[in-house]
C-alpha cells in the first residue's frame, strides 16, 4: 500500500465500516463517504500500480481469500439459476428464516427478478478472483491489485445493489403505508392505534390521521392501523373486521402491522 495514502484509506473505511454495521442506518447515510472512499482507493491503486511492491507476506492469506471469493460468487450465481427456476422450495427453511428477521419470499422474488444481473455480477467477481489468484501465485502485484479490485467491485455490487436494497425494502414501512392509501378512500377515517411508527407512516400515508387510544369498545367507526400481535390479543370482536395486513417482516424493533375497521 502506497505510505502516504495509507491513513487516509484507513480513516475513510473506519467511517464506512462503522456506519454500514449500525442496524438502524439508512441507505443515504454512508452517500457522502462513497465518492471520497473511491478518491482514495483509486490514490492506492495508483500507487500500488506504480511501485509494484512485492507483498510476500500477505500473498498466501490474499490468494485463499480470492479463491473464497470465486467459490461464493460461483455459488451466488448457481443459486440464483436455481431460484430464478424454481428449483429451490423455500418453505423448508421459511420458519427457520424469520427467526433471524430475514423474509426468504422477498429475497426469493427479487432474485427471480434479478437473476440475470446478479448471474452476471457473480461470474465477472468469479473470474476476477481466479485472475487474482493466479497473479499472487506468481507473484505478478500489479495484475493482482487490480484483479482484487475487480473482485471486490463485483462483490459490493452485487450485495449493495441487490440484497441491500432487498433487506432495507423489508424493514421499511413504506410499502405497507402505500398500500393503505391506495386502498382508502380521501374520506374515509384514519387513526393510528400503535406508538411505534408514527412519523414514518403517516408520512408515507400522505393523509390526515389521527392517533387513537382506548379500549376497542371505545373506538369510533372508521379504519385503524395497529401491530398484529394487538390486533390477535383483540380476538374478534363484533363489528370489527381486518382489511390489509403487511406482507412482510419487519424487524424485532418494528413489529408488524395490520389495517382494520370499525364499522
Amino acid at each position: 500500500m502506497g505510505r502516504r495514502a495509507a491513513p487516509a484509506v484507513r480513516g475513510r473505511l473506519g467511517g464506512f465500516i462503522f456506519f454500514s454495521i449500525a442496524p438502524l442506518k439508512r441507505a443515504a447515510y454512508l452517500l457522502p463517504l462513497r465518492p471520497a472512499l473511491a478518491l482514495v482507493v483509486g490514490w492506492w491503486l495508483a500507487e500500488v500500480a506504480r511501485e509494484a511492491e512485492p507483498a510476500a507476506r500477505l500473498s498466501g492469506a490474499a490468494r485463499t481469500l480470492a479463491h473464497a471469493v470465486t467459490a461464493g460468487a460461483l455459488l451466488a450465481a448457481a443459486s440464483a439459476i436455481a431460484v430464478g427456476h424454481g428449483l429451490v422450495s423455500t418453505a423448508s427453511i421459511r420458519d427457520v428464516a424469520l427467526r433471524y428477521e430475514i423474509d426468504v419470499d422477498a429475497y426469493a422474488r427479487t432474485i427471480a427478478a434479478r437473476q440475470l444481473e446478479i448471474v452476471a455480477l457473480a461470474l465477472a467477481a468469479a473470474l476476477a478472483g481466479a485472475h487474482a489468484a493466479r497473479a499472487l501465485g506468481r507473484a505478478r502485484w500489479r495484475r493482482a491489485t487490480f484483479a482484487t479490485a475487480a473482485a471486490v467491485a463485483g462483490v459490493a455490487l452485487l450485495a449493495l445493489g441487490v440484497f441491500v436494497p432487498a433487506r432495507a425494502a423489508q424493514k421499511s414501512i413504506r410499502p405497507f403505508a402505500l398500500a393503505v392509501r391506495a386502498r382508502l378512500q380521501p374520506t374515509d377515517r384514519l387513526s393510528l392505534f400503535t406508538g411505534e411508527e408514527e412519523i414514518p407512516f403517516i408520512f408515507y400515508v400522505g393523509r390526515r390521521v389521527r392517533l387513537a387510544s382506548g379500549r376497542p369498545v371505545e373506538l369510533a367507526p372508521g379504519y385503524y392501523v395497529l401491530d398484529q400481535e394487538r390486533w390477535g390479543a383483540w380476538g374478534r370482536r363484533p363489528g370489527w373486521e381486518e382489511v390489509l395486513r403487511s406482507a412482510h417482516v419487519f424487524s424485532r424493533h418494528r413489529r408488524d402491522l395490520v389495517l382494520v375497521r370499525r364499522r
